[in-house]
């Protein structure tokens, strides 16, 4: 099937619209009948797989992979089904595209890594999730900015201070006169102050972005 249909500015398929509308036993019926489970939308290039990521139904996640959905296949912003999800705030989505061997290290057009989405907003059970996935925590976008770079200037940070950071060697000490501070543990080592000091290219350290 491979008939497409206009929905919300794109031309897209009817798998992708029964998916969107999470549609479990149209989905089923349509895959039934050949529908073809990686075609990719006219412009915005997204595969059914990339729009259950997006509304985070897990049983319509299943059902595509299980009918050979391919995982990373990315759309035209370079985002795969795991960027997705993970912008979304999707854990459970999140969960069975790693089940299925998503790669938790890839990486969209602009350098952008599932887990710099999860620091960025915030979804402390996200960034958990990822890099107890194998993600690589210091990886950096076209801009030289790490997840920690985002989490900070988001605020959406969690500090221990007394293992992370000793202030005297802060170069923004003022960053902790502040209370309440939240924390993305698993981003912050208490071995590892120094990567709240690094810089990278024409950068910010991690500290200084705090607002």
């Amino acid at each position: 099937m491979y008939t497409c249909v206009r929905s919300r500015g794109d031309e897209v398929t009817a798998l992708h619209v029964a998916v969107r509308h999470e549609l479990l036993a149209v989905v089923s019926i349509l895959l039934s009948h050949d529908a073809s489970v990686n075609c990719a939308s006219r412009y915005d290039r997204r595969t059914a797989l990339q729009v259950a990521a997006l509304t985070g139904n897990t049983d319509i996640v299943r059902l595509l992979v299980d009918n050979s959905a391919f995982v990373d296949q990315t759309d035209i912003y370079g985002s795969t089904a795991l960027h997705l999800t993970v912008s979304n705030g999707r854990l459970d989505a999140a969960q069975v595209l790693l089940d299925c061997r998503s790669d938790v290290n890839s990486y969209d057009n602009d350098g952008w890594t599932a887990l710099h989405l999860a620091a960025e907003r915030g979804h402390l059970q996200l960034v958990k999730l990822l890099v107890g996935s194998k993600a690589y925590v210091e990886c950096q976008t076209k801009f030289g900015r790490t997840p920690l770079h985002w989490a900070c200037c988001r605020g959406h940070i969690q500090v221990q201070l007394t293992t992370v950071v000793v202030l005297d060697e802060s170069p923004c000490p003022r960053a902790f006169a502040r209370t309440n501070l939240q924390v993305l543990v698993l981003v912050l080592r208490p071995q590892s102050p120094r990567k709240l000091s690094r810089t990278s290219h024409s950068v910010n350290s991690p500290l200084c972005m705090i607002t």
